[in-house]
């Protein structure tokens, strides 16, 4: 699996999870699109002899191939009675969503060999401010992907 196709399998799962998206993209961008949405980045790739994340995969005479993933999640609802608090639960309900889906499920839904359940949410990002006066509030999810690799593929 490459970068580009381990970001796109993590978008499709989190598009289908998240029905409420508007937009997603399989990378980082600084252009704002239809809000809610999501931007997965694979922040960073390796490939280990062992990985304590990944036992299910983690045999002899393999190696680990891992992608550490960050989802960038941004929403606005500028029309809400209490914007600051609808804004602060759409993204908790997004994050138990996943987090739900990811306990119940360590492939995706397929997509992937093997995901981490050790996942990490951050709720505390500051609110982003467009130059459209579009003011909006960031939430990113961080979690490894895995796969098997033999090793005359390393």
């Amino acid at each position: 699996m490459t970068e580009q196709e381990c970001a796109e399998a993590v978008e499709e799962w989190i598009m289908e999870i998240l029905t409420e998206l508007q937009a997603s993209r399989p990378y980082l961008s600084a252009q704002k699109g239809l809000l809610p949405d999501v931007e997965v980045d694979v922040a960073e790739k390796m490939i280990v002899l062992s990985d304590e994340r990944f036992r299910s995969i983690d045999i002899e005479q393999t190696a680990i191939r891992v992608f550490e993933l960050e989802c960038a999640f941004l929403t606005a609802l500028p029309d809400a009675p209490n914007r600051d608090e609808a804004e602060t639960a759409q993204l908790r309900d997004f994050g138990s969503r996943l987090e739900a889906s990811l306990l119940s499920d360590g492939t995706l839904g397929g997509r992937v060999e093997a995901a981490s359940p050790l996942m990490r949410i951050n709720y505390r990002l500051p609110f982003v401010q467009y130059g459209d006066g579009t003011r909006g509030r960031q939430m990113t999810v961080e979690f490894p992907v895995a796969e098997s690799v033999q090793p005359e593929a390393v």
